[in-house]
């Protein structure tokens, strides 16, 4: 693992995390959004569900939002 992978496990707390397990996670890198979905690095589409636990998800790209 190097790179942001590192610098996330690092230098943020994940709230949906045990703290025992902080530091060697291994999460999914969001690369790209559109619409209620992510991209992962491995090109997967997602639905992004955590955001739904802070905000009120209206979906990425948007323009009439903006």
């Amino acid at each position: 693992m190097t790179g942001l992978s590192d610098r996330d496990n690092t230098h943020f707390v994940h709230p949906w995390e045990g703290m025992a397990a902080l530091g060697p996670n291994q999460r999914s890198m969001v690369e790209g959004s559109k619409g209620i979905c992510v991209t992962d690095a491995q090109d997967r589409r997602l639905i992004e569900g955590p955001a739904g636990m802070w905000c009120v998800q209206i979906g990425y790209g948007r323009d009439k939002m903006a």
